[in-house]
């Protein structure tokens, strides 16, 4: 199997008792801050949170909540990306 193929996650997780979690950007899908796609894409300060540095700060709660909650402080982390450039 090829490290492209999108099931790589899927057929190997249980193989390492991994947990996989699947984080959403903000402002795609179903991920619209604001309420809607209209009032979330209506001017710059909406459209301020659409940035890396907002993605990578978002990742990090999810993932630091997400271990605190599972009393997993010190499992390891293994961030992919996938559908679009730079997820």
């Amino acid at each position: 199997m090829e490290m492209s193929d999108e099931d790589f996650e899927t057929d190997n997780a249980a193989s390492f008792k991994a947990l996989l979690v699947y984080i959403e950007h903000h402002y795609y899908g179903k991920s619209v801050p604001f309420g809607s796609k209209e009032k979330a894409y209506k001017n710059a300060n909406t459209l301020g949170y659409l940035n890396l540095e907002q993605a990578l700060a978002d990742y990090t709660f999810v993932l630091i909540d997400l271990k605190n909650s599972l009393h997993a402080q010190e499992s390891p982390v293994i961030v992919m990306g996938a559908f679009y450039g730079g997820s």
